[in-house]
This record gives C-alpha cells, sequence and structure tokens, in this order.
C-alpha cells in the first residue's frame, strides 16, 4: 500500500513534470509561426472586438500588428514602465510566470498578459516603440 503510494506520488511528479515540457515544445513551435499564447482585455477607451473581459488564445503577433479570430489590433506602442506581475486570475498556463503589460492603440489602452518566458521575443514580433505613460 505504501509502495503503491509512492509510486503513484511519483508517476504524478513524472507524467506532470513530462506534460510541463511538452506544453513549453508546444508553445516554442508556436512562437516561431509568430503565435504567442497571451490574453488581452480593454483598460481604457474602446476597440473593436476588445472587451474588459481577458480575451485569451494564440494571437499572431507581427509588427505593429496583433491578431485572434478574426480581432485585428494595431498597436502603436507599449507604455513604458506598465510591466506588472500577474494576479492569480491573469495567470496563463497554470504556474508559469506571467506578467502584464500595457498597449496603447489609436483608439484605447490595453493589457497584454503574456508568459514572462515569451516576453522578450513577443515584444521583438510586435516591434513597436515604448509609449509614454498617460497622465
Amino acid at each position: 500500500m505504501l509502495a503503491d503510494l509512492i509510486g503513484d506520488l511519483i508517476g504524478g511528479m513524472l507524467g506532470d513534470s513530462l506534460a510541463r515540457v511538452g506544453f513549453r515544445r508546444a508553445w516554442a513551435r508556436k512562437a516561431e509561426r509568430r503565435q504567442v499564447l497571451s490574453g488581452v482585455r480593454l483598460l481604457s477607451g474602446s476597440q473593436r472586438g476588445i472587451s474588459r473581459e481577458w480575451r485569451v488564445g494564440y494571437w499572431s503577433v507581427a509588427p505593429s500588428r496583433m491578431s485572434l479570430e478574426g480581432i485585428e489590433v494595431t498597436v502603436l506602442g507599449i507604455v513604458a514602465g506598465s510591466d506588472r506581475p500577474a494576479r492569480l486570475s491573469e495567470l496563463l498556463a497554470g504556474a508559469e510566470d506571467t506578467t502584464v503589460v500595457i498597449l496603447r492603440t489609436a483608439s484605447a489602452e490595453l493589457e497584454w498578459s503574456l508568459m514572462k518566458r515569451l516576453e522578450d521575443v513577443a515584444r521583438r514580433f510586435l516591434a513597436v516603440p515604448e509609449a509614454e505613460p498617460s497622465s
């Protein structure tokens, strides 16, 4: 009985570790195609197709543009100093470190939640300048 419990614990931990490795590989493959697991929601203003609820998925990211399921967002900049750790309800992919930054468009400010491990590559894909914080 004790052996079964120990076996289940080790098997569970090993299976969980293997699953995480599999997910990381999948995220890396998607990122190679400029698709980044992330969430976007409205902070202020208005943006077609975006509300105050998180819109999570594999966003396609290109210079100054992001799109998901027919929603296209033209991004003017990332607000300087807006990086913050995600709250528990904003975490992506479970226990992964998630960061949130503010994106500026012509008509809105949006929050962009993404995994810390993909933040640098996602910012390079988006290729927008830093924007001054709103006063």
